[in-house]
Parts: C-alpha cells; structure tokens; sequence
C-alpha cells in the first residue's frame, strides 16, 4: 500500500484467486480503490484444477462478510462429498459417497 500526494489510498492485489478477489471485494465495499495483477492468462481456464471445499468458520465466513453468499449458493455445488480415486490408466481404486442424509454444510465450487 501507498499513499500519494493527494492522500488516496492505492492497493495493489497480487493474484486472482479466492484471497485476492475477497480482499479485493472488501476494500471495494469499503470504498478503497485497488487492482488485481494476476498471473493465469485465461479467466476460463487455470493451470490449478479442482475446486474449493469452504468450511463454515473460514472461507464460507469471509463469502457471508463479503456479502457474496448468494451469488456464492448460485455457483456452488452442494453434493460434492464423493471421492474418487483413480490410476493414469482410468482404474478405479477408492470410490466414497456419504450416506444421503449426509450434510456437512461445506459446498464447493469451481476455481
């Protein structure tokens, strides 16, 4: 962060990612001006794969703060307590699905 001559207030966010864009999301509810510098070339495809798993006492916190949790329920998915394993050669070897009364409160979404 900088102040210059005229006292404005300029922050600079190094990647776009959840952090990033959630900092970026209360400084601007705040009325302070920044910009994000990211280094993915494509906003539609990132080298990092998979998606988010949010937690009730962290990432899920900071989207109700932000005031994005329903924009945030919209994108997300709610049944994505499934795991599978598989090798390079497509052979299943650990296949979990919770009980379908399940519900941990955590959905994920797409990074």
């Amino acid at each position: 962060m900088q102040h210059n001559d005229s006292s404005t207030l300029q922050v600079a966010i190094v990647g776009a990612g959840p952090g990033g864009l959630l900092l970026a999301r209360y400084l601007q509810r705040n009325s302070i001006p920044c910009k994000i510098y990211e280094q993915e070339l494509s906003e539609h495809h990132r080298t990092q794969g998979g998606s988010l798993d949010l937690h009730e006492d962290s990432g899920l916190l900071a989207m109700k703060e932000a005031g994005l949790m329903e924009e945030f329920l919209k994108l997300s998915r709610k049944d994505c307590e499934q795991m599978r394993i598989y090798d390079n050669t497509g052979k299943l070897w650990l296949e979990h699905e919770p009980p379908a009364d399940h519900n941990v409160g955590r959905p994920e979404i797409d990074r």
